[in-house]
């Protein structure tokens, strides 16, 4: 308050253009300076970002998204005060019927492996504690819930009990499967054409690799290849992803007008999966793939000052039909691409995934239906990444 009151007398005591102009300069500094660092407002500003790291941008709109799901009856908010919601019937109900939901333990062994605090480690474990349960543990019927549930608390602590678990979970799970006559002759497919099998590529691989059994990345293999051939290999099953692949020159703005919010969740998800499964198996094949979709991609998110004003915005159209999970996707894909020069992809990755903040850092979008755990624990996911490539 001194500074700001500084600044109001020598606007009164000085006459000149100059210092007045700047006497003006030092209180908007000031105010933004003020306005940025309050970490604890729910008044959010566009310049935000600058004065506050990703991570606790993040969590902010993290927070304000539980506010949002909480209700009387399912007062999520109280996991701040360690409150033991396992213990009630209500929280172990809504999770078998909530698909988002069951992310949400995920989303806090996310936050607990990005800052190492023991207080969020307490809060996963408290929240994860209704998945060991057998009603609930034999009903998972997701291979991306199971993964981010199960896999994750392995993944940050090491703790065999979980590995252990989620090789109990996993058996069940394909069991279950078989049984329902969901795996498809010898394409070996669960489903018809799901193609979010391919997040399950990463759980599928590591049991191969804790169990020594191949079946499991068989299995990873096959579900990938039967979306591979599917999708980009045959014209006539789809024409638009067949040819955004196929091409001897990147395709233009125009040329992907054609496609829809669904097509573009698609080939960011496919994307995102096959560059896990690439990374892990290089599959030249799988990785031309990624290297294809990464300058689809780049090309629609690139920043280029010579693009006439029409491109520009054809461009925002297209944009505006990928929602933030999916771009969330691209951001995590193009962060883990391998191959090509240093950081090649860097730019566009941090670009796209900083794009996704200032959405979520809007006022307008506190409530927006593209929020969810789902989302925030692979946001959270890419700035793990970006501390282990770092």
């Amino acid at each position: 308050m001194l500074i700001l009151g500084i600044n109001i007398y020598l606007m009164k005591k000085l006459n000149t253009y100059y210092l007045k102009s700047l006497a003006i300069l030092l209180i908007s500094l000031f105010l933004f300076i003020t306005s940025g660092c309050d970490l604890d407002s729910n008044t959010y500003s566009l310049f935000n970002n600058y004065f506050r790291s990703p991570e606790k941008c993040l969590l902010n709109s993290y927070a304000d998204y539980i506010q949002t799901v909480s209700s009387t009856d399912f007062p999520l908010t109280t996991f701040r005060e360690n409150s033991r919601l396992d213990k009630k019937p209500v929280y172990a109900q809504k999770i078998q019927s909530d698909h988002d939901l069951q992310f949400f333990p995920a989303t806090l062994w996310q936050v607990y492996a990005l800052n190492g605090k023991p207080e969020w480690k307490r809060l996963a474990e408290n929240y994860s504690t209704p998945f060991y349960q057998d009603t609930i543990s034999e009903k998972m019927s997701n291979g991306e819930v199971i993964q981010n549930v199960y896999l994750t608390p392995f993944l940050v602590t090491r703790d065999q009990s979980y590995k252990s678990s989620l090789l109990d979970v996993l058996s069940v799970y394909i069991s279950k499967t078989e049984e329902n006559g969901e795996i498809n002759g010898d394409a070996s497919i669960y489903g018809t054409i799901h193609i979010e099998k391919l997040l399950e590529n990463q759980l599928l691989l590591l049991a191969s690799k804790e169990t020594g059994d191949p079946i499991y990345k068989q299995l990873a293999k096959n579900n990938s290849e039967y979306i591979f051939n599917h999708f980009f290999q045959n014209q006539h099953s789809n024409e638009l992803y067949y040819g955004l692949v196929n091409w001897k020159t990147i395709p233009l703005i125009k040329e992907m007008e054609e496609l829809g919010s669904r097509d573009f969740y698609n080939l960011a998800l496919i994307f995102y999966g096959f560059t896990i499964l690439d990374k892990q198996q290089d599959n030249e094949k799988y990785h031309l793939l990624c290297v294809k979709l990464a300058e689809v991609f780049t090309t629609i998110f690139s920043e280029n000052d010579d693009e006439n004003a029409s491109t520009n915005i054809e461009k925002d159209k297209i944009i505006r039909k990928i929602d933030l999970l999916s771009q969330t996707f691209v951001s995590l894909a193009l962060s883990k691409l391998r191959g090509g020069s240093e950081n090649q992809y860097r730019e566009t990755s941090e670009r796209i995934f900083n794009r996704v903040l200032d959405k979520l850092d809007q006022t307008s979008t506190k409530n927006d239906e593209q929020q969810s755990f789902r989302m925030y624990y692979y946001l959270f996911e890419y700035l793990k990444q970006k501390e282990i490539t770092s």
